[in-house]
């Protein structure tokens, strides 16, 4: 931390539109939303944490598939489905997704706002990952091959994901390290004009209690960039940052904290028996950027919870953005693997067979 801390003064503030295909940064499950929009710190048999981490690829998650659903406000729909599947041979668990998101059908308009018909927009990302895990440490990897369509723009690109993970199961501790959307467009929606990916650095800290059934997690995120602050020049009265200061001293140690906060996302999990877990967490990059200066209300906040029932496991996550809305993301779990072990037949066995009648003796 203290090396990234030394490259802050070669960094640019963050703006918006500086990157492309960013729905490929939404939350896969409604796990992932609970906790923040961003979970890459546990280490179970939660199929859709491997999306955003493949380190977390393991064989618990053999043969499962999830499927998540989020409609988001003006009628755009998110959603996520994927599979898994653990090879013994080679010690490696592979996972195929798809991420799709439609932005709906909107009025298209030229420079003289005269109607020119309505048009749709959507994006997609295909997903195929593998990892493999070695004593403590795991490591993985995902490929994305990605598809925009905006109106009568096209765009065509891939992006890698490359993750490390440790994790300590006497200790009940989990780090790890992501660096993310590493890639290119094949096809821009300009020619020649190619754009960057949204490339992030991510780093994150887990810890489950000892004595409570409750987990401790820690994310940093836009580690490539120190000052992702966003001075809004609406805000003048205190700059937006987290303390509201006055002063010229105080507005810069004020900006450099909020600054900090900002690359942080703080949650946890309480875990009631095996089949009910509650989660939540704090994200201040969102509070700050999107809450309403008069009423803030709960914005940053989220919070989910899940069920798991025998082979089926159903969750509900929800994120408030501010006082006026918020997303909440239903995920559907399946352990195809048990599910089959049920519905198939018992094997037949030598006490199971039925009696053979003894042959007519001849008279």
């Amino acid at each position: 931390m203290l090396l990234l801390l030394r490259c802050a003064p070669v960094w640019a503030q963050v703006s918006g539109g500086n990157s492309v295909y960013n729905f490929i940064n939404l939350p896969a499950s409604a796990r992932v939303t609970g906790a923040g929009g961003n979970l890459i710190t546990v280490r179970d048999a939660d199929l859709s944490l491997a999306y955003h981490n493949p380190a977390l690829l393991n064989y618990k998650m053999h043969d499962r598939a999830v499927m998540s659903i989020t409609p988001y406000m003006a009628g755009i729909k998110q959603g996520y489905l994927g599979y898994a599947r653990h090879y013994d041979s080679i010690a490696t668990t592979f996972q195929a997704g798809l991420q799709f998101i439609s932005y709906g059908t909107m009025v298209g308009k030229d420079e003289t706002n005269t109607n020119i018909g309505d048009f749709s927009a959507g994006e997609f990302a295909l997903t195929l990952g593998a990892g493999r895990q070695w004593d403590k440490y795991s490591y993985g990897v995902n490929y994305k091959l990605i598809y925009s369509r905006l109106g009568d723009y096209t765009s065509v690109g891939n992006s890698f994901d490359f993750a490390a993970a440790y994790d300590d199961t006497a200790k009940r501790f989990t780090a790890t390290v992501l660096l993310t959307n590493v890639g290119f467009q094949f096809t821009p929606y300009y020619q020649g004009s190619r754009e960057s990916l949204p490339l992030d650095l991510q780093i994150g800290f887990s810890k489950r209690l000892k004595y409570v059934p409750f987990r401790i997690s820690l994310v940093m995120h836009n580690l490539t960039k120190w000052n992702i602050y966003y001075d809004d020049p609406d805000l003048a009265a205190n700059d937006g940052n987290l303390f509201g200061d006055t002063t010229e001293s105080e507005k810069k140690v004020g900006q450099f904290f909020d600054n900090f906060a900002r690359h942080l996302i703080v949650g946890g999990e309480l875990y009631l028996g095996k089949a009910m877990w509650i989660n939540f967490a704090y994200n201040h990059q969102r509070r700050a950027e999107l809450a309403a200066t008069v009423r803030p209300g709960l914005a940053g906040l989220s919070f989910g919870f899940g069920l798991n029932i025998k082979q089926f496991s159903i969750s509900m996550g929800r994120a408030r953005y501010h006082a006026k809305q918020a997303s909440t993301t239903i995920t559907l779990g399946v352990n195809i693997h048990q599910l089959q072990k049920k519905n198939r037949p018992p094997k037949k066995t030598k006490d199971s067979l039925p009696p053979v009648a003894a042959p007519a003796q001849e008279n």
